[in-house]
């Protein structure tokens, strides 16, 4: 439920917990999740409050559970599963995720949607494709996204080189970089940027000319 996309399903190892008499039962852990209340506003745990759920053993069938953040009380977080256990008396099982509410994956920072401005749209469409499991389909959009933004980027790596005062000569080759109308020429001819701005020690637009 924490790390899976909806229309995706696993093989649970403890889906079911085994009962010594009646039906056995669907487990329903507690989950750490991104709360976004204004008490929280970050990752809290979550436990169940739906009822128990039993299980027809070998069968099909849809459940619905519903989990509250603990902190606050607040937020709300409801699963659409359809599960089959392996038998009687077994703890394993397989779970298909059909829906979730509110939508999978984590919140977008404010700020990040600023920086993307007039290309938000785009970026939420592969937002969409990439928590629905779309991987390619994510990689078109954000390509867009830095395509369309791509002065715009570049524009701002050179005022950080300005700030920190960097080599005249870096600062013009990023001018004219810039002013590149084709994205792909644009990413081959950039040059090495001031480290204060490599993340983890990679040179990241050299990452994107190898289409990774």
């Amino acid at each position: 439920m924490q790390s899976v996309p909806v229309a995706l399903s696993r093989t649970i190892s403890d889906l079911v917990v085994v009962t010594e008499s009646g039906p056995d039962e669907l487990l329903e852990p507690n989950l750490k999740l991104f709360c976004t209340s204004s008490h929280c506003n970050g990752e809290r745990f979550f436990s169940a409050i739906s009822d128990t759920h039993s299980i027809s053993n070998g069968k099909s069938q849809n459940v619905f559970m519903r989990y509250s953040c603990r902190n606050c009380g607040e937020l709300t977080k409801t699963y659409a599963l359809r599960i089959k256990s392996k038998g009687q008396g077994e703890p394993q099982g397989v779970a298909y995720k059909f829906g979730e509410i509110p939508v999978f994956g984590p919140p977008i920072p404010s700020r990040l949607i600023t920086l993307i401005g007039p290309n938000r749209d785009l970026f939420l469409q592969g937002f969409k494709a990439e928590k629905s499991g779309l991987g390619i389909g994510a990689f078109a959009y954000y390509r867009r996204v830095v395509e369309n933004q791509w002065s715009r980027i570049v524009g701002e790596v050179i005022k950080v080189a300005e700030r920190i005062d960097a080599d005249k000569g870096l600062i013009g080759e990023l001018s004219k970089v810039a002013t590149e109308t084709q994205f792909k020429k644009a990413v081959d001819n950039f040059p090495a940027i001031p480290q204060v701005l490599l993340i983890d020690g990679h040179h990241t637009p050299s990452r994107c000319s190898t289409g990774l």
